[in-house]
C-alpha cells in the first residue's frame, strides 16, 4: 500500500492536530503504511495515535533542520504521499520537496482557516509577510489543496490566486460514526452552557460573557456557563469576567482530553467565533444533541449547522442577539430527525474516502 507522511507542527491540543491524528489511524488501519513527522511536543495533550504509524520527531529547533529531516524522510522510507496541516507544516513540506528531483510524492497541502479573514485580524510585521508569502507559494506548488469548508475553499482561492481545479473541499473527519440516534437533555432547574475553544482573539469570548451578563440581568433561570481551553488571553478574560461579577456563574475549566464525555452533561453549546476554518466541535455538540447558538463567523458554522437549520445564528459583534439566542435555545426540546443522515458527511469514513480519491 502507499506509503504516506504526515506532517504536523505537534501531535495535539488544536483542531488541526487532531484532524492530522485521526487521518493518520484511518490510513493506517485500511492498511496504508503512515509516518507521522511533528516538531513541537504537547506530551501532556496528544491525540491516541495507532500503534502502527511510524512517528518521527524533528530533531532540530530551526525550520532549516525540520526540511532536511523531513527530507531525508522522504527519499529513505520512498515516501509517495506528503499531507501537511496549516501554513508552517505546509512550508516545511514545500521545501522539503522542492530538494527532492525523482521519485517526488503527491503532495497535498491542508487549509484550517479562513486565510483572508485572519490575516486582516493579525498583526502586520516583516514575519508575517514573509509567511503569508510562503505558504502562498508552498500551496501553488501543491497538487491538491484541501480546505476544510466551502469557505475557506473560496478565501484561499481568492486571496491565494489558485485555479479551481487545484483546491478541494473536504471537511474534517469529526465522528467515528454516524449515530442513530440522539437524544435533547431535559433542562434542570440550573440551564448548563458550554463553550470550547483557545482563549484568543478569534474566538471572541467578549461577546458571549457580555450576553451572559444580560442574562445575569434579567434574573432568567438559574445558569452557569463552563468554558474549556487554554491561550494567551486567559489572564484578559479573567478579568472580564470579574469586573461583570460573573465569577459564580462563568467558570474557566483549563484543556479537557475527554471532551465528549464531559459535553454530554450540558444542554446549550456557545460559539462566538469571530473567524474560523471549520468549528469542529460544533459537530460534536450537534452530533451528542446540545442546542447549539452560535456567531454567523466566516467559513465554517452556517454551513455545519446547515444555514440555521440544526442550531441558531447570530452576527458576529451582535451581543443582543446572542442573549436573544440563547433565551431561545433553553425552550428547543427538539431535534430535527434529518440530522442523523447530515452528519454522515463529518464521518471519518466519508472524510478517508474523499481523501482516498486524490491523493
Amino acid at each position: 500500500m502507499k506509503r504516506i507522511v504526515f506532517v504536523c507542527s505537534s501531535m495535539g491540543g488544536g483542531g488541526a492536530e487532531m484532524v492530522a491524528v485521526r487521518l493518520s489511524n484511518a490510513f493506517s488501519e485500511k492498511g496504508y503504511n503512515c509516518y507521522y513527522y511533528y516538531w513541537d511536543d504537547v506530551e501532556k495533550h496528544r491525540f491516541p495515535i495507532d500503534e502502527d504509524v511510524r512517528i518521527i520527531r524533528s530533531k532540530g529547533r530551526s525550520i532549516f533542520s525540520r526540511v532536511n529531516q523531513l527530507r531525508q524522510l522522504i527519499t529513505s522510507e520512498n515516501i509517495e504521499s506528503v499531507i501537511s496541516f496549516t501554513d508552517i507544516p505546509n512550508i516545511v513540506s514545500w521545501i522539503a520537496l522542492s530538494f527532492i528531483k525523482t521519485n517526488k510524492p503527491i503532495f497535498t497541502s491542508t487549509i484550517h482557516s479562513n486565510v483572508k479573514v485572519r490575516d486582516k485580524n493579525v498583526k502586520i510585521t516583516v514575519k508575517f509577510f514573509l509567511i503569508r508569502l510562503l505558504h502562498k507559494m508552498s500551496c501553488k506548488k501543491a497538487n491538491r489543496v484541501i480546505a476544510v469548508s466551502d469557505g475557506a475553499r473560496k478565501a484561499v482561492l481568492e486571496y491565494y490566486d489558485l485555479p479551481l481545479s487545484q483546491v478541494h473541499r473536504i471537511y474534517n473527519p469529526i465522528l467515528s460514526s454516524t449515530p442513530n440516534s440522539i437524544k435533547r437533555s431535559v433542562i434542570g432547574e440550573v440551564v448548563k452552557l458550554v463553550a470550547v475553544g483557545r482563549l484568543t482573539e478569534a474566538k471572541n469570548y467578549s461577546q458571549m460573557i457580555y450576553a451572559v451578563k444580560k442574562l445575569q440581568d434579567s434574573h432568567f433561570n438559574n445558569f452557569i456557563l463552563d468554558i474549556y481551553g487554554e491561550g494567551e488571553l486567559k489572564s484578559e478574560i479573567k478579568s472580564l469576567i470579574k469586573n461583570l461579577e460573573l465569577e459564580n456563574i462563568i467558570t474557566l475549566k483549563g484543556f479537557c482530553s475527554n471532551l465528549e464525555y464531559r459535553l454530554k452533561s450540558y444542554d446549550i453549546f456557545l460559539m462566538s467565533s469571530k473567524w474560523e476554518g471549520f468549528g469542529n466541535v460544533l459537530v460534536e455538540a450537534l452530533a451528542l444533541g446540545l442546542r447549539i447558538v452560535s456567531t454567523n463567523y466566516p467559513s465554517g458554522s452556517c454551513e455545519i449547522l446547515d444555514n440555521g437549520k440544526y442550531g441558531q445564528l447570530v452576527s458576529v459583534g451582535d451581543v443582543q442577539s446572542f442573549y436573544n439566542a440563547i433565551k431561545d435555545a433553553m425552550f428547543d426540546n427538539k431535534i430535527n430527525k434529518g440530522v442523523y443522515l447530515y452528519l454522515g458527511r463529518f464521518s471519518t469514513g466519508k472524510v478517508l474516502s474523499e481523501y482516498e480519491r486524490i491523493i
